[in-house]
């Protein structure tokens, strides 16, 4: 199918499939050559575990990953409405960075 004259440059997704694809193999690439070092012996598994070993460390320890991140969640909204909320009640004037610099370089020069 053609573009009609002057409807803009063609869209070329090719570049980012190609960018997705060398990251997953990438990956690929490491996760084999780890699986080879430890499993014929090359590395000791006391200095890198096996990628079962770690599979099944980090699925014994989901829990309280998934606890750790709902309260960090919820840290982080408070924190938002805290922020949101005392900031309307602040003039917008003080939320310039520039006012807040020259209340500093004022406070500092009449000391």
């Amino acid at each position: 199918m053609t573009r009609p004259a002057g409807s803009g440059p063609a869209r070329t997704p090719r570049p980012r499939r190609r960018r997705r694809l060398r990251g997953a193999a990438g990956v690929v690439v490491v996760l084999v050559v780890w699986a080879l070092l430890t499993e014929t012996g090359v590395l000791d598994t006391q200095n890198l575990p096996t990628i079962p070993a770690v599979l099944s460390a980090l699925g014994d320890s989901a829990t309280d990953i998934l606890a750790s991140l709902g309260t960090t969640l919820e840290a982080m909204f408070i924190g938002l409405v805290v922020a949101t909320c005392g900031s309307r009640s602040a003039s917008p004037r003080s939320w310039s960075p520039t006012t807040s610099a020259r209340r500093s370089i004022s406070a500092t020069a009449s000391w």
